[in-house]
């Protein structure tokens, strides 16, 4: 019998402490069209574990006009995480509320050497 897989696309991630940390997606549909993303929100989180604190929040903006989601955490945050092994995810929120998980997936932040 056939099932579906509403699974999070598998997506880990490795940066350096302190780095400005920039990520930007093209949202498209089945047939590789540019998707119209007014009126969805994004939302993105690092914790320690599923389960555990919030370490970090990903800013995320939405330019309608190409389609593209981008996700960063500046400086000022990144080097508030210390290095270590994290996991993170993606949500959109489409215009009537209802969510679904885009990624989802490990996030290692390696120690950072060069301090000013």
């Amino acid at each position: 019998m056939p099932q579906a897989d509403y699974s999070a696309a598998v997506y880990d991630v490795v940066m350096q402490q302190r780095d400005t940390f920039t990520e930007q997606f093209i949202v498209r549909d089945t047939d590789g069209d540019l998707l119209a993303l007014g009126g969805y929100t994004f939302e993105s989180q690092l914790r320690a574990t599923a389960a555990g604190t919030v370490v970090a929040t990903m800013t995320c903006t939405v330019d309608t006009d190409t389609s593209t989601v981008t996700r960063t955490m500046g400086t000022a945050v990144t080097t508030g995480i210390a290095a270590g092994d994290y996991v993170h995810d993606m949500h959109w929120v489409d215009p009537d509320g209802d969510v679904r998980t885009l990624i989802a997936g490990r996030f290692t932040v390696k120690a950072d050497v060069t301090r000013s």
